[in-house]
């Protein structure tokens, strides 16, 4: 058995599941889930067990903050996904947190502070990065701490899921401009104003690296038309687009706009979701 998958529940859980976690050789990957109510005591039994795998496990996924130091024994773990599932926990235990082989990251609802602390402490492996629904009482510092982590700590970093908002769009230039392997970008951006897609535009024109070439952008506010209009103009010159918009109301002028820059070759594919946002973040297909 090389993949668990289990969800502690408050009551009734079955003890035997221990039993099961220490039989196998080798386990490498680990989905440990909860609900809101836990039952706490049993947490802690079993990842004391899971520690006994620290050195193989590669895959980890939780949806808490542990109740035991079993993160910081995972020396080899590449892919790491926290979802805190709102109950906004402070997930101290990432703080110093060292994952030296950490290739991917997938975050929800996790304070922008300790993960720029995690980010800080890789040793620069990480290549798919996403920052979801970030905890709504971060502030500007931490929103930029966690961006010049990513830039400052992920050199070869291919593809990322990013909140953009009023606090933190300085400091995307030098994201843009650091992160220069960059395949693709997905921006969620919720702030109600419309010249924020015009600077993240505008920034995309200057400073986007030359692999970048596929986007995603998830709002539930519209881009200025003419501001679309100017950011397909300018990237004439790049490599063909990949582009999904996600939420976003468009009129038929919008669809018009971009049937056109598809037929010039701008746009390479498009596709539109006005009610999904829980797609698979790096799927361009």
């Amino acid at each position: 058995m090389r993949k668990l998958e289990f969800c502690i529940e408050k009551f009734d859980n079955n003890r035997e599941i221990v039993r099961l976690i220490e039989t196998p050789k080798k386990l490498y990957n680990v989905y440990f889930l909860t609900n809101i109510e836990i039952d706490e005591p049993f947490c802690e039994i079993i990842e004391n067990s899971l520690i006994k795998h620290s050195n193989n496990i590669q895959w980890f996924k939780i949806t808490k903050q542990p109740t035991t130091n079993i993160l910081s024994s995972l020396k080899n773990l590449r892919i790491l996904e926290l979802d805190d599932k709102f109950r906004q926990m402070k997930w101290d235990c990432l703080i110093n947190l060292s994952l030296p082989y950490l290739q991917i990251l997938k975050s929800r609802s996790v304070p922008n502070n300790v993960l720029a602390s995690l980010i800080e402490n890789t040793k620069g492996f990480l290549t798919d990065i996403v920052i979801d629904f970030t905890d709504f009482l971060d502030d500007d510092i931490s929103n930029n701490r966690l961006i010049r982590a990513i830039y400052k700590n992920c050199p070869i970093l291919e593809y990322l899921l990013l909140n953009i908002n009023t606090l933190n769009i300085l400091e995307m230039k030098s994201l843009l401009i650091n992160c220069q392997y960059l395949n693709g970008l997905v921006i969620v951006c919720f702030v109600r104003d419309q010249t924020t897609w015009d600077k993240i535009f505008e920034l995309l024109i200057n400073y986007a690296p030359k692999n970048l070439f596929k986007f995603k952008f998830v709002s539930d506010f519209e881009c200025k038309l003419e501001s679309l209009k100017n950011f397909f103009d300018n990237w004439k010159h790049r490599k063909s687009m990949s582009l999904q918009i996600h939420e976003m109301h468009f009129t038929d002028d919008y669809f018009n706009l971009i049937e056109k820059y598809i037929k010039n070759g701008i746009v390479k594919n498009f596709r539109y979701d006005l009610s999904n946002i829980f797609f698979d973040e790096f799927d361009w297909n």
